[in-house]
């Protein structure tokens, strides 16, 4: 299992990697399309851990942060998200050529 991050890496994967441009993309490209359908829920599933606990938890049932261990599964979620918005994207700039 990958360790917790350090309170140094807090904040490393809150923004996503930018998009390559769209007009540059292949739309009619299956491969193409899928790609982005993917990276598309991964999307989501990244914006639902920036909020983390809320939304998983009931606001009443999550206990003040004990030494930052909330924090840090915040960022232990996010990080496999944001890692593969960020493959996903690179793909499609290669597909691209950009």
């Amino acid at each position: 299992m990958r360790p917790l991050p350090s309170p140094l890496e807090f904040g490393t994967w809150e923004t996503l990697p930018e998009d390559p441009p769209e007009h540059l993309l292949d739309l009619s490209d299956e491969d193409v399309k899928d790609t982005i359908r993917c990276r598309d829920i991964l999307k989501q599933e990244w914006s639902g851990y920036l909020h983390y606990p809320h939304g998983f938890w009931p606001d009443a049932s999550i206990k003040p942060d004990i030494a930052g261990q909330g924090e840090a599964w915040r960022n232990w979620l996010l990080r496999p998200a944001w890692d593969s918005v960020a493959t996903l994207n690179a793909h499609l700039r290669r597909q691209a050529g950009i």
